[in-house]
């Protein structure tokens, strides 16, 4: 290989006129691509093929622009739509077959020629697409055609590849309509008894060795990876498939009424969810037939495109086909030149009880809510449902004790008896009231006292703020007050107690081992003893079973890292000893077996 190197780079030197007489004007590019170690048939076979691709990369990205591009609603059916990809598929098809063949034998590039079977193809291909474009019954089974086509065509590569053994083309063909099999075949169902079929053929052809063995593994390989990837885009699709159908349900049958007009106010595309917002039909929505629903359809109809745009937020009120009137909050969004799309919600509630709760702030970012006089709820805000997780209809007409932690409501009743008939309100409380979920959350509350004009209670009003935050943080330092106190106890009756003379080691051991364990709530403490190749339990207790154990032993053999940690006498803190780099060896060996998740280690150095 080197030797041949060596000639290359010299005849490159000599070409160029590094090697005595320079002659720029003949530089031999050829013979030095002559020199280089590649298969010339495989490389001339390959290069139409990249054209090819590039082609249909470039026919894909038009294609995709011009749908994206032209109009922006589209009434279609997507049969019609399937069968008009179809009709182009056979077009551009026999377009490419009569191209790449004659490409083909211009550069004698078979070792037999297969220019006349191949333009007979062609020409069927092109046939077929100007036949449909006549023919109403062939444009309506024009899918079933080219799935035909495309299986005989496939069957004829299939003979190709075992036939011409020499002949690199099949092996290429073969490859390429294995990966465009799943764009055509459908159902799914259909592809996978086509991969079958296709692995059954390579399985069959290498067993009775009617072709090159090694030819037909790289074959079957390369089928395995163009499989793999068709997997993944049929994932990919599935994806985006549940995406739209997701969407769709967003747009059509979501709360959103969506509506698109154009630069004459004329709309375009309406939600199908309008039947059940405002009961009409799309059609009857359609053109200008939605500003007939408004107070002043003369105004609203002639509105310029520019006032419209911005993300402007503005509210129309719309005579529902009953005759009840709606207030819908729109705000548009400019999506074109020539489009703008609105979004609607239906505010008709919010704006009712915005007149008849004038005094409370609807979106106040606290707790508001009004009881009557035997304590049933009788109106809350929004903010309050939103963050206790209930629905209005769980709350309205509710005695408030049902939303309050069990073991504050007779605290709550007492306080609140407990008022003077002056009183125009309560002073603070904090109180826990529950979440729909369970969960917990402090609020510091205050209540004013409601009067009629005879000064009479009618019932009481609440503005409560949420304090969990703080509040948590009083329980954790009050928690960790105790248990500072009771470490700092246990550790005081350590000292002060005195151990006699007659007490052994283990004796005093197994009394430190308990306490701990106890103190500190952990369920299992022990004393280990090392050695230069083990550590031993000297002794532990286990408060599960209210047991002292001894006699188990780790050897470094087993747990290497975990000595090195023990030896440079660093603390171990495994919250997770199954994923720890130095306890994970040490869990599969000791750990697991007695159900421990999470440990401290202490090396203890003594001075004997």
């Amino acid at each position: 290989m080197i030797p041949q190197y060596n000639f290359i780079l010299k005849t490159f030197l000599n070409n160029i006129g590094f090697g005595g007489n320079a002659n720029f004007s003949a530089i031999k590019m050829f013979d030095i691509m002559d020199q280089l170690p590649i298969d010339k048939n495989l490389y001339r076979t390959v290069v139409p093929f990249v054209f090819l691709i590039i082609f249909l990369l470039i026919y894909k990205f038009h294609r995709i622009k011009y749908a994206f591009g032209n109009k922006y609603i589209k009434d279609f059916t997507p049969q019609n739509s399937e069968n008009k990809e179809c009709q182009l598929h056979f077009l551009f098809l026999g377009i490419i077959v009569l191209i790449l063949e004659l490409t083909f034998e211009f550069f004698k590039l078979r070792p037999r020629s297969l220019l006349l079977p191949n333009l007979c193809i062609s020409s069927v291909l092109i046939g077929i697409a100007y036949i449909s474009t006549k023919s109403d019954f062939v444009f309506r089974n024009i899918k079933k055609i080219f799935r035909v086509i495309f299986c005989i065509g496939f069957l004829h590569v299939c003979r190709n590849l075992v036939r011409l053994n020499e002949d690199n083309i099949p092996f290429l063909s073969f490859l390429l309509m294995v990966y465009f099999s799943y764009n055509i075949l459908k159902p799914s169902r259909l592809y996978w008894l086509f991969v079958l079929f296709t692995f059954g053929f390579l399985i069959s052809v290498s067993l009775l060795e009617l072709a090159p063995l090694n030819r037909m593994t790289v074959v079957f390989n390369y089928t395995l990876i163009v499989l793999f990837i068709n997997y993944i885009r049929h994932l990919s699709i599935q994806d985006i498939n549940d995406k739209f159908h997701f969407n769709n349900q967003i747009i059509n049958k979501g709360n959103s009424l969506i509506m698109a007009k154009n630069k004459n106010n004329k709309i375009v595309f309406c939600s199908e969810n309008v039947e059940t917002i405002l009961g009409y039909t799309v059609n009857e929505v359609m053109g200008y037939g939605y500003y007939k629903l408004t107070d002043n359809p003369e105004i609203t109809s002639k509105e310029s495109f520019e006032s419209q745009i911005n993300d402007k937020i503005f509210v129309r009120k719309l005579k529902c086909k009953n005759g009840e009137f709606k207030f819908i909050q729109w705000k548009n969004k400019q999506f074109s030149d020539n489009l703008i799309i609105g979004i609607g919600q239906d505010i008709t509630n919010e704006i009712q009880i915005q007149n008849q709760y004038k005094n409370l702030i609807q979106n106040a970012q606290d707790f508001i809510y009004e009881i009557d006089l035997e304590g049933n709820i009788l109106f809350i805000n929004n903010y309050t449902l939103k963050t206790l997780g209930y629905d209005e209809d769980e709350f309205l007409n509710k005695h408030y004790s049902f939303f309050i932690r069990e073991d504050y409501v007779a605290t709550l009743s007492r306080f609140y008896n407990s008022h003077k008939e002056n009183d125009l309100e309560f002073p603070q409380l904090e109180i826990p009231i529950l979440k729909k979920n369970g969960e917990t959350i402090w609020v510091a509350q205050k209540v004013m006292i409601s009067h009629n004009d005879l000064g009479k209670i009618t019932g009481y009003s609440s503005i409560a703020r949420d304090i969990t935050f703080i509040k948590n943080i009083e329980i954790e330092n009050e928690k960790r007050n105790q248990k500072n106190k009771k470490y700092a106890e246990s550790l005081k009756t350590f000292t002060a107690k005195s151990y006699s003379r007659q007490e052994t080691l283990e004796t005093k051991l197994k009394s430190i081992l308990e306490n701990t364990t106890k103190t500190i709530e952990a369920n299992r403490v022990s004393y280990w003893e090392y050695h230069e190749d083990k550590i031993s339990c000297h002794q532990l207790y286990d408060l599960s079973k209210n047991e002292f154990l001894s006699g188990c032993v780790i050897t470094k053999e087993l747990c290497p890292n975990y000595f090195k940690s023990i030896e440079a006498k660093i603390p171990i803190v495994a919250s997770d000893v199954k994923n720890n780099p130095i306890t994970k060896e040490l869990y599969s060996c000791y750990l697991e077996k007695y159900n421990i998740y999470s440990m401290i280690d202490t090396p203890i150095q003594s001075y004997n």
